[in-house]
């Protein structure tokens, strides 16, 4: 398995996957992201994902995309998460989900739009990331 990444602000790469809390993050840049590569021949087909926050409150990641692909150049989308959008009425909806979000080292696990694996008929995915 390889991990890959856009830009790296502070940490290293292979802290992605690592079971330890750290302080991993990419550049503010816009779709900057960490991936993996399970390598040739592998595949998954996943049904959740776990994120974890970083060993800080600042610079916490609020809003994601999960993507797969089986070349790493066409990407499916396989969860989207936006917890803060600037409209008070929508925000306050996950105020509780932000407030969580934002502890350090704090770990969340999301279920995956499996439906997409029927549209694309599919054995699996090799690469994925976080957008």
């Amino acid at each position: 398995m390889k991990v890959f990444t856009s830009n790296i602000g502070s940490g290293n790469a292979n802290d992605f996957v690592g079971r330890t809390v750290t302080n991993l993050r990419t550049l503010s840049e816009p779709l900057s992201y960490f991936g993996v590569d399970l390598g040739p021949g592998r595949r998954l087909l996943p049904t959740a994902y776990t994120v974890r926050n970083r060993n800080s409150t600042s610079h916490v990641c609020l809003s994601w995309r999960l993507e797969a692909s089986i070349d790493k150049v066409f990407w499916y989308q396989l969860d989207t998460r936006v917890f803060y959008v600037g409209d008070p009425n929508y925000d306050a909806q996950y105020e509780e989900v932000v407030e969580r979000l934002c502890e350090p080292g704090f770990v969340s696990t999301w279920g995956v739009n499996t439906e997409i694996y029927r549209e694309v008929g599919m054995d699996g995915f090799q690469f994925f990331r976080v957008v």
